[in-house]
């Protein structure tokens, strides 16, 4: 896999970056070995859900209910302009099922990185940071699971600002209880997440969080503040079809430490239906639609934080007087989504078959800020995609997308497409 690094006006802007080209050994679906290996550029999924690139070597072994693996090279800076560093670390997982009659598992990451001084602040000594996550999953019947997660972060920083590095903090801490009765499923989920966790790797300069990163890019990014995340979903299924339900909620833990947009709590609920409407034998079509409502917390009142602007009759706190550089007032502050795809895919079990899929989605905002608001900016979109497999081992695919910008935020662009295309061989 490659991709373009540098989306600027530099010379080396069409650069293409190798991200992923490794050989490995014992690992293959067909004939797999207890013992494997893998050598080149290749990419850990470790840490909780935190991905890393790097050129070096990964050993690994499995047998009934045990996996185990270290790897060691040296990191790839691909999306930040920090030295390379060297990437090591091992995992650890156990399925206590398979090995005797508990119905749990176990699993333990660690990843450490040493790198050189990152310049920021004339810092120039080397260092090594770790980070170590634990999951771990419980049936407690047959209908009721338990998954818990946790992560530990060593990233250097100073928190209180008393010149010592803080060493390990909880990054960020949740659990999930999943129950099912007949056709229905019910989902809880409550995280934790601290100020001071990583999301994008070890060597990142600052602690920003990209868990959302599609829904921040648009505002850019900042760091995270501690917050908590809780959430339920309802799924009912009845033969084809399948309706469901969902809620959220973040909410940060001190109002006043939100000094960005993306840092407000929000309140998110919706409903989504997916089937087959025509039926599996017409085609073989399967149809999602799907609206969502988002309502982001409001900083600007008097109520939440007082500032000196909030003197007076003024009940937003964001007027003369307000905290310089504090833009968490100015930004999204409801939104309607309303979505809709299909698929559909060649009948047959043959080698030689297709997929096809299209979808399309209309926004509708509410931005607000000290000066100017703005009600019911709409914007839609849509994309497609092909897929083709020649063979079990060869696939073409080639997709398309298509969006409006905004009018407001983005009126000087025009409608923005994109198309690409890739091959996936395999031997």
């Amino acid at each position: 896999r490659s991709a373009f690094v540098r989306p600027y006006d530099a010379d080396d802007s069409y650069a293409i970056a190798i991200k992923a080209g490794y050989a490995e050994w014992g690992r293959d679906d067909r004939r797999p070995q207890k013992l494997w290996a893998r050598g080149g550029r290749q990419f850990r999924l470790d840490g909780g859900s935190m991905f890393a690139y790097f050129d070096g070597a990964t050993v690994g072994y499995r047998d009934k209910g045990v996996e185990l693996s270290g790897f060691a090279g040296q990191r790839v800076a691909l999306y930040v302009d920090t030295p390379k560093g060297v990437l090591f670390g091992a995992t650890a997982a156990v399925d206590l099922k398979q090995r005797g009659s508990l119905p749990a598992r176990l699993k333990v990451d660690y990843m450490g990185l040493a790198i050189d001084g990152l310049g920021i602040m004339e810092e120039t000594e080397s260092q090594t940071r770790h980070l170590v996550a634990v999951n771990g999953t419980y049936e407690v019947s047959k209908q009721i699971k338990v998954d818990v997660r946790a992560r530990l972060v060593d990233a250097q920083q100073d928190a209180n600002g008393d010149g010592a590095k803080d060493g390990f903090a909880l990054g960020r801490v949740g659990a999930r209880v999943r129950a099912e009765r007949k056709n229905m499923i019910f989902l809880v989920d409550l995280e934790h997440r601290d100020g001071g966790d990583l999301a994008y790797d070890l060597a990142a300069p600052s602690a920003v969080d990209v868990v959302n990163i599609s829904r921040q890019l648009g505002v850019g990014l900042a760091a995270p503040v501690s917050a908590t995340t809780i959430g339920a979903q309802f799924d009912y299924r009845r033969k084809d079809t399948e309706l469901l339900l969902f809620a959220r909620m973040d909410r940060p833990d001190a109002p006043e430490d939100v000094v960005t947009v993306d840092q407000r709590g929000w309140i998110e609920t919706g409903v989504a239906v997916a089937g087959s409407p025509l039926g599996t034998r017409v085609g073989g079509i399967y149809t999602t639609a799907q609206y969502k409502l988002r309502s982001y917390g409001d900083t600007a009142s008097c109520d939440t934080v007082e500032t000196p602007s909030c003197m007076g009759d003024s009940v937003r706190n964001d007027g003369p007087g307000s905290q310089f550089g504090d833009s968490s007032t100015s930004g999204l502050e409801l939104m309607h989504e309303v979505s809709v795809d299909a698929t559909v895919r060649s009948q047959g079990k043959g080698p030689r078959r297709w997929r096809m899929q299209l979808g399309g989605f209309y926004r509708v905002f509410d931005f607000g800020s000290p000066y100017a608001d703005v009600v019911d900016e709409g914007r839609g979109g849509g994309r497609g995609d092909l897929h083709y497999w020649l063979s079990n081992d060869l696939r073409f695919e080639i997709a398309a997308e298509i969006a409006e910008p905004s009018s407001v935020l983005a009126r000087e662009l025009g409608v923005m497409t994109a198309v690409r295309g890739a091959v996936e061989v395999r031997w």
